[in-house]
């Protein structure tokens, strides 16, 4: 039996698979701080390999709420193969 569940929250990488649906920075940041209004301890940000401009948005999201809230872990979705994991680091370098 689990002593505590944790949730891992997708919204900014899953809910752009669905067709016209495409966030901008700020609505990700927007995102993101209502989801850790909701005590939410695990948030992806996106998936930096699909290009420059989700990059600059995780590290722009990252960088903002780093120091604000020491509970939630932030995380972005890499395929296992060089590309994406370095773009991963590019993108999450700005949080400690």
């Amino acid at each position: 039996m689990l002593d505590e569940i944790l949730f891992l929250d997708t919204t900014l990488r899953d809910g752009e698979q669905t067709p016209g649906v495409n966030f901008l920075p700020l609505e990700k940041l927007e995102i993101v701080k209502a989801l850790i209004g909701l005590n939410i301890p695990i948030i992806e940000l996106g998936f930096p390999a699909a290009g420059e401009s989700e990059i600059e948005a995780i590290k722009k999201i990252s960088s903002e709420l780093k120091n604000n809230n020491k509970k939630t872990i932030f995380c972005v979705c890499a395929r296992a193969i060089m590309h994406d994991i370095e773009m991963a680091d590019k993108a999450i370098s700005a949080y400690p």
